[in-house]
């Protein structure tokens, strides 16, 4: 296995490459001159001869039709194959649907998509089918660690039949899981024992076969855990990993990482993230490409956020924060509910529309460098993924090991699903 190491070593150089670019707060844009500091010189002169045509080709890059060797091509090129589903042995969506035959799965069929949102219904019926294919209808019982409203505990229990313990940190989502178990129960006309839900948050130090053994006590799977998380949000998806390591009875892991702005330690030695480098790490490529009007990420709001900058920057009150849901019609009034909510003076009409027009030529460089670090994005999310598999790999305990992109990243952007047996 490594490859893995090999291709997490080649990310952190390419990071540190581009620590600027990365590291940037993107508000900051016209007060720090972010264009002239951060933009590599060859790269940033290539961008301005090629002018703002350059946004298009960057957001809808294609790694096959590169038809020139510039300093912008050959970043663009690096960034994609730096990109997990480039690692070497990592498992692609649609060679996975393909091993676990998601398409002709009957038991998929029982729970309708009408009893959840067309997002959490791909993801539950995709989990659940890498659930099954892990733990290869062993006599097994699932803990669903973080397990929310309960859709994936409810499913893997009605439809499959395997004995869940739903563990959920959140009072109020613990007891809105149990209230639509027993709602789709009824609509459905189904009763099942084989799912119990515990309230309690997870740490290293949660003694998972005793929750097991005191909630299933007539059942003999107390010995052969499967660990589960859907979207293991921020530092719950490490400590189901250490959970993991060290608890003999976990016999499988099925895990999806997300919310990566919210852990804050690496798992290995090979590289430190930044909050920077997380947050960032949470766009999608895949969303730019697909639907450009929904989730384009060069949105008016970044722009108009990067002009109001200069204005709280003047007034001595450069780490002001607005917060979200600002009209977008123009900058005017983007500016005046912004500075509203900062209870700074309002300045005229005219002196906000001098601050546009004075800075909207530019809006081309900003929404080109927005898209650059937006190609660093899923580059970051590799190597935060690679990290917590060498941690695995590193324990010695694994005798299957492997990172399989399991969701479709336009549905759910954490598509990615860290898969285990010991």
């Amino acid at each position: 296995m490594k490859y893995y190491e090999q291709h997490l070593l080649k990310i952190v150089k390419f990071m540190k490459r581009y620590e600027k670019l990365i590291e940037c707060h993107l508000s900051d844009f016209f007060t720090e001159n972010l264009w002239e500091k951060c933009l590599p010189v060859g790269l940033r002169l290539h961008i301005e001869e090629c002018g703002s045509d350059v946004v298009h080709l960057i957001e809808h890059f294609d790694a096959s039709n590169i038809d020139n060797s510039s300093d912008l091509s050959e970043f663009l090129l690096e960034a994609s194959q730096l990109r997990l589903e480039n690692c070497p042995n990592v498992m692609k969506r649609s060679e996975f649907s393909k091993v676990v035959n998601i398409e002709g799965n009957d038991s998929s069929k029982p729970l309708e998509s009408k009893f959840m949102a067309i997002k959490k219904w791909h993801e539950v019926e995709m989990l659940t089918s890498t659930i099954c294919w892990v733990s290869a209808n062993q006599n097994s019982i699932i803990v669903d660690a973080g397990s929310g409203k309960g859709y994936l505990s409810l499913y893997l229990a009605m439809n499959h039949n395997l004995p869940v313990l739903a563990i959920e940190g959140s009072q109020i989502n613990h007891k809105q899981a149990k209230v639509h178990g027993d709602l789709i129960r009824k609509k459905l006309n189904k009763s099942s024992s084989l799912i119990q839900y515990v309230s309690r948050k997870i740490d290293e130090d949660t003694k998972l076969q005793q929750l097991v053994k005191e909630n299933f006590p007539d059942l003999c799977v107390s010995d052969n855990i499967v660990l589960t998380t859907l979207h293991g949000c921020g530092s719950l998806t490490d400590t189901i990993l250490k959970s993991f390591v060290n608890v003999t009875e976990a016999r499988c892991l099925c895990v999806v990482p997300c919310c990566y702005h919210l852990s804050s330690e690496p798992m290995t030695g090979y590289h430190s993230f930044t909050p920077n480098s997380r947050m960032l790490a949470q766009h999608v490529v895949e969303r730019v490409k697909i639907k450009p009007t929904r989730y384009n990420l060069t949105s008016p709001s970044l722009f108009y956020r990067a002009l109001l900058q200069i204005i709280l920057h003047q007034a001595g009150m450069p780490e002001a924060r607005i917060g979200r849901g600002a009209p977008l019609d123009n900058f005017l009034t983007y500016a005046k509910w912004g500075l509203t909510r900062v209870n700074l003076e309002i300045p005229s009409d005219d002196t906000l529309e001098e601050v546009y027009h004075e800075y909207r030529e530019s809006e081309w460089k900003f929404n080109v460098f927005q898209s650059l670090r937006v190609q660093i994005a899923p580059v970051i999310e590799a190597a935060i993924i690679l990290d917590k598999l060498l941690y695995l790999q590193q324990s010695n305990i694994c005798t299957k090991l492997e990172v399989i992109q399991i969701f479709d990243p336009v549905v759910s952007p954490r598509s990615w699903a860290i898969v285990a047996v010991k």
